[in-house]
């Protein structure tokens, strides 16, 4: 578990994404009136956008909570693309309509794009556990293994776990794909805000 980006455990046992937001973005004013879709990322008593966004898995189940870890970091980094863009006044107002729909061919580029653009930064920056926890957080476990604070790439440890999550995702892919179950990516073509709306920044961002 520890390998695995931006997936902790609370003490219920109920797995949740946690993820830093951009740096242009953690704890500076939001627009006004933004869309309802960048309502998770704002403070509404301060107005400011979060330093952070934590969701929920909804499991205590460890492989469905990669599953759905996998694609939240997929929808929080479309989420935040969007909410860089109000930022910086380049969208302004309510979400405008689509033009048209984007083909399984964009989908399937912009899909793998985001999860490579991930990956890169993965083994760069290392896994959660170096900004989760400090040195003097961290040496209160000596057994542990140590994450790597201050360096850059995978600790030990990390990429076997890495390897044996995306061999996991690959079994339920292949498994899916032979059962022509397209359910496993129905996160990526159709998410909803907490209002019950339909929102889909990679469609949004294609008007």
């Amino acid at each position: 578990m520890a390998g695995l980006s931006y997936m902790q455990r609370r003490t219920s046992g109920i797995y949740e994404f946690r993820k830093r937001l951009p740096q242009e973005l953690a704890g500076k004013p939001a627009p006004k009136n933004p869309p309802a879709a960048l309502s998770e990322l704002i403070n509404p008593d301060t107005g400011r956008f979060k330093r952070e966004l934590t969701v929920s898995l909804k499991t205590t189940n460890f492989a469905d909570a990669k599953r759905k870890d996998m694609r939240e970091a997929l929808r929080v980094t479309d989420l935040f693309a969007l909410a860089s863009r109000y930022q910086r006044g380049e969208v302004s107002g309510e979400l405008v309509s689509l033009l048209r729909l984007p083909s399984v061919e964009e989908i399937e580029a912009d899909i793998i794009a985001a999860l490579l653009k991930e990956d890169e930064t993965e083994r760069e920056q290392g896994d959660a556990r170096r900004y989760m926890q400090t040195p003097e957080e961290r040496a209160q476990w000596p057994d542990l293994l140590d994450p790597g604070f201050g360096q850059l790439g995978m600790a030990e440890g990390h990429l076997e776990a890495k390897q044996d999550w995306i061999e996991t995702l690959s079994k339920e892919y292949r498994s899916a794909y032979a059962s022509r179950n397209p359910d496993i990516v129905r996160a990526e073509l159709d998410w909803r805000d907490d209002s019950g709306g339909r929102f889909c920044p990679r469609m949004e961002a294609l008007s």
